[in-house]
C-alpha cells in the first residue's frame, strides 16, 4: 500500500468514519491491498480481497462521491472479514 491508500484505510476505520472518503479512494485501497476492484456499472463497485467478494451499490454514478456512514460501515466490515485491520494503516 502506498501512503494515500494507508491514509484512506485509516479514514475508513476511524469512528465515526471520516468524511471525504471517496468511492474512487476505496477502489484504489482494495487494489493496494492486493485485491480486485471493478466498476460493474457506474454505480456498483465489485471487489474481491483474500477470497472474499462483495458488491457495493453507490448512491450516485459519480466515483468522486463520498461514502455515507452506512456505506463506510459496510466497507469497514468487509475489510475486517478479509483480515484487514486498522493497524495496517500505520505501514
Amino acid at each position: 500500500m502506498d501512503k494515500e491508500q494507508r491514509h484512506t484505510l485509516a479514514k475508513v476505520f476511524s469512528d465515526p468514519i471520516s468524511p471525504g472518503v471517496r468511492w474512487k479512494d476505496v477502489e484504489h485501497l482494495f487494489i493496494g491491498l492486493g485485491g480486485y476492484a471493478k466498476w460493474s456499472d457506474p454505480s456498483q463497485l465489485t471487489v474481491e480481497l483474500h477470497a472474499h467478494k462483495e458488491s457495493f451499490k453507490t448512491p450516485t454514478r459519480d466515483k468522486n462521491a463520498t461514502l455515507d456512514a452506512s456505506d463506510g460501515k459496510r466497507v469497514q466490515a468487509f475489510l475486517a472479514s478479509a483480515g484487514v485491520t486498522k493497524n495496517m494503516a500505520e505501514g
